[in-house]
């Protein structure tokens, strides 16, 4: 009796272990969304999907993220977690992701913020009997790749060649830094709409010395400064442009400071100090000012290229994701990168289209793209160096002219 029960209960056992052993061969995993990190963010934004379900040690060999139906670009993934960049035209709605022969669709919505693009002005030299600036802000979109145009204000003022814009976030002014007479600058706020006109000295010579010879934006403080040359033995001095566009605060720097290249001035704000090139005995060096301390270093710089130069309208850039500059010669087609891990400047290779860079060239911080003018639009990708078209949402070209000048504001 006890023989005949054991029997039947073995009997019994192998059965349902081979019909388990069926089933789990022909059932698949289950994978779920367990969170999506952000849960709304803009198109371009990385997001991360963490998911469960997948066996452990699983190979995967294909996988996808759409948003609606639009694919995603994935950027890292692993068995429980995938990283992803929402797509341009992405709207509100479910995220779906397969992995293998396994997918799966977001309980909850995705919510795709609004885009906000920076703003980019431009200043033209005015045509009416006094001269002046016209103020122009291109509207662009990097998704659809293109821009409108509209008119903000004009100065009735003295005007010359741009050397220099800044714009200053915290008291919303523009500064513009006027070449050929020493010591003038104009300014403009956005939040009164109001044009300012400031000559340090009665008499405007076309020597730079005892005025200013170029302004820079401390980010990190939100203050302008300004360069002041007050002889002609390389002293150097230091302002700072207050919120009503007066010079306040001058100081002297000190001796041997001075650069024929200072104008092309950047301020770094991870080293938070602005630096120019210099050149000494065919060699060439960087000198790096705190802003804080006022302290200066003086680096040599390592030229991999033969083809490297410094021009008169050389302008930098600061790239933080490598911690290095663009260098830009606008009078020509050669763009240029300085590390600053090792004080070494290689060429760029750029790719798309051609184009002779010009006076009209800047950079936007959040968005990794350059904007350049060369009578019509173009923009530089900062990852590919690509170089495309903009076109005109306006269905026609928006020419302005070589001595234009833009400033990106995020």
């Amino acid at each position: 009796m006890n023989s005949s029960k054991l029997i039947k209960g073995l009997a019994l056992y192998f059965f349902v272990t081979i019909i388990i052993s069926c089933s789990s061969n022909e059932i698949s995993p289950k994978i779920m969304i367990e969170k999506i990190s952000p849960q709304s963010a803009g198109i371009g934004d990385e997001i991360t999907i963490q998911f469960s379900g997948l066996p452990k040690n699983t190979q995967i060999d294909h996988s996808s993220v759409k948003f609606n139906d639009i694919e995603s670009e994935i950027t890292n993934i692993s068995n429980n977690e995938i990283k992803c960049i929402v797509p341009p035209h992405a709207k509100d709605g479910e995220i779906s992701i397969k992995v293998n022969n396994y997918s799966t669709t977001s309980s909850e919505k995705f919510s795709v913020k609004f885009k906000k693009y920076p703003q980019i002005h431009y200043f033209s030299k005015g045509s009416f009997a006094y001269g002046g600036f016209s103020l122009r802000k291109l509207n662009y979109n990097k998704d659809e790749n293109t821009y409108d145009e509209q008119l903000i204000s004009r100065s009735p003022k003295f005007s010359d060649r741009i050397k220099k814009i800044v714009y200053n976030k915290e008291h919303k002014q523009f500064i513009i830094y006027i070449g050929q007479c020493p010591g003038a600058y104009f300014t403009y706020n956005l939040n009164t709409k109001r044009w300012n006109y400031y000559n340090i000295y009665s008499s405007c010579s076309s020597s730079h010395a005892n005025g200013v010879i170029t302004i820079f934006i401390d980010s990190n403080q939100n203050k302008t400064y300004s360069f002041m040359d007050k002889s002609f033995d390389r002293n150097l001095y230091l302002s700072e442009i207050d919120n009503e566009g007066k010079v306040i605060n001058i100081k002297k720097l000190g001796e041997n400071l001075y650069s024929s290249y200072i104008e092309s001035n950047l301020f770094i704000p991870s080293k938070n100090a602005v630096v120019y090139f210099d050149t000494e005995d065919e060699k060439y060096f960087l000198h790096e000012m705190n802003t804080t301390t006022n302290e200066f270093t003086k680096k040599e710089v390592k030229v991999n290229t033969d083809e490297f130069d410094l021009l008169a309208n050389t302008k930098l850039f600061y790239l933080k994701k490598s911690n290095s500059v663009l260098i830009v010669n606008s009078d020509s087609d050669s763009v240029f990168q300085l590390n600053l891990n090792n004080y070494t400047v290689s060429k760029i290779n750029t790719s798309g289209e051609h184009v002779s860079f010009i006076h009209s060239i800047n950079i936007s911080p959040s968005t990794d793209y350059l904007i350049i003018n060369n009578i019509r639009g173009y923009i530089m990708d900062l990852t590919s160096f690509k170089i495309e078209k903009i076109n005109s949402s306006m269905n026609k070209n928006v020419e302005v002219k070589k001595e234009d000048d833009f400033i990106i504001i995020d």
